[in-house]
C-alpha cells in the first residue's frame, strides 16, 4: 500500500492513514452491515501506517492486536517536519508479505513486525482527519479549516 499525501498542520488535527480488519464488529460500519462484522477491536487488528505525535514532530507506525491473552501493541516513530509534511507530498508505505510487515516514510523504515494473527485476513484502508483526541492537541479556538491532500492510494499485489 502506498499513500502519497500532504498532512494538515493545524493544532488539534489528527490525520491518520490506517487499516482495520474487515471482520470488525462496529455498528454502522460498512463491513458490519455487509455481514462480515464478527470480531471486536482489537481482536480484528489495526495497522496504523501514519499517525503523527501530538506536536507533529514524529510519525508513528503502529500495530494493535489481541493475542488471546492480552492486548498487544508495536509502535515506533521517526522524525517528521510538520511544515514539510504539510507543504510537500510524502509516501506512507506498508509492505506486507507472508512473513512480515514493514512501514516506511518515503524510503525510511519506520517499523517492522512479523506477520501474526490477526493479520492473516482481509483489511480495508481508512484515510481520515480527526479533531482532538489523544494524538492531537486541544483544538485552537480560532480553527476554521485544514486539509489532508491525497495525491494517490495504490495497492499492489
Amino acid at each position: 500500500v502506498v499513500v502519497r499525501a500532504k498532512l494538515p498542520s493545524a493544532t488539534g488535527t489528527w490525520p491518520a492513514i490506517w487499516l482495520l480488519g474487515k471482520n470488525i464488529k462496529e455498528l454502522g460500519g460498512y463491513w458490519y452491515n455487509e455481514g462480515f462484522g464478527k470480531t471486536v477491536w482489537p481482536l480484528c487488528g489495526e495497522i496504523d501506517i501514519m499517525e503523527p505525535n501530538v506536536p507533529k514532530t514524529e510519525t508513528l507506525a503502529t500495530w494493535h492486536w489481541y493475542d488471546g491473552v492480552k492486548y498487544q501493541m508495536n509502535s515506533k516513530s521517526v522524525p517528521l517536519s510538520n511544515l514539510d509534511a504539510s507543504q510537500n507530498f510524502h509516501d506512507y508505505i506498508l509492505e506486507w508479505d507472508s512473513t512480515s510487515m514493514r512501514i516506511y516514510l518515503d524510503n525510511t523504515l519506520v517499523n517492522e513486525m512479523p506477520t501474526v494473527k490477526p493479520y492473516n485476513q482481509e483489511f480495508y484502508i481508512l484515510l481520515n482527519v480527526a479533531m482532538g483526541g489523544n494524538l492531537a492537541a486541544d483544538i485552537d479556538s480560532g480553527f476554521t479549516n485544514d486539509t489532508m491532500e491525497i495525491d494517490y492510494v495504490r495497492v499492489y499485489q
